[in-house]
């Protein structure tokens, strides 16, 4: 395989990415405690959704009720 994007812009390691709302976007929690909205045709332009304030390692988005659930490195479950 070859990339084909990098995506920059995280000031930790990624713990996790789930599939956005949106066809052709993705969300990813790091370990800088941000969540990030991506594109995949503009890797250069995330858009932070939240900043947590801790480890994120665990996404779950429900677009049926526009919710995104957020699991942090101190147990807490963030619901955005």
């Amino acid at each position: 395989m070859r990339a084909q994007a990098t995506f920059t812009g995280h000031r930790g390691p990624v713990y996790t990415l789930v599939a956005g709302a949106s066809p052709g976007t993705f969300l990813s929690g790091s370990g800088d405690g941000l969540v990030v909205r991506w594109q995949l045709d503009r890797p250069d332009q995330g858009e932070v959704i939240v900043d947590v304030g801790q480890a994120v390692f665990a996404l779950h988005l429900l677009p049926e009720r526009g919710l995104l659930l957020i699991g942090t490195e101190g147990g807490r479950l963030h619901v955005v």
